[in-house]
């Protein structure tokens, strides 16, 4: 009977690891598709880029999936570079399979620069996370101010996790000289 409760104990520690371990790990899985979008676009690789999308991903204006696909290759490949610099970086888990990511992407190329807060919505793809949705996030100091704005909550706390850090992406392409 010792044994067994040994055996218990043991097996109910392991499963609330788990459990504690399963967010971080969605976290670092979001964090790391994320940077791997920022990187696609600042070394001008389509393909990666795009294959960061999900294959049922809308464009918010409404355009179709080969409009903005022509769209997205032409704004990644005509300037002659790209640099992609996130901050305020936020990811909350909404569902096992499902995250929010809010950030302010810095955006420099040869032919335009700006700074934006967006926001990307992840699903889990089998094993990857792609984007279902990405849209600018409103401005909270603009006087009309779609989505109200509630206090986070514990529960909010919990499942999320801010990084005030950069994730700078510079590519190593020589053709860059500032």
């Amino acid at each position: 009977v010792l044994s067994l409760l040994f055996l218990n104990a043991a097996n109910a520690e392991a499963s609330q690891k788990e459990n504690r371990g399963w967010p971080t790990e969605r976290f670092v899985e979001v964090n790391k598709t994320l940077e791997a979008w920022a990187q696609a676009w600042t070394r001008q690789d389509v393909n990666a880029f795009l294959g960061c999308y999900a294959s049922d991903f809308v464009p918010k204006d409404g355009a179709s999936r080969g409009t903005w696909k022509k769209q997205r290759t032409t704004n990644i490949t005509i300037p002659s570079y790209v640099r992609v610099t996130l901050k305020a970086v936020d990811i909350e888990l909404l569902s096992p399979d499902l995250a929010r990511v809010r950030f302010t992407q810095v955006y420099r190329a040869s032919n335009y620069s700006d700074v934006t807060r967006q926001i990307i919505v992840f699903h889990k793809d089998g094993s990857d996370w792609r984007i279902v949705r990405h849209s600018l996030a409103p401005n909270p100091d603009s006087p009309v101010f779609p989505e109200p704005v509630r206090p986070r909550t514990a529960r909010d706390k919990a499942s999320s996790i801010s990084a005030e850090k950069s994730l700078t992406h510079t590519p190593t392409d020589s053709r860059i000289s500032e």
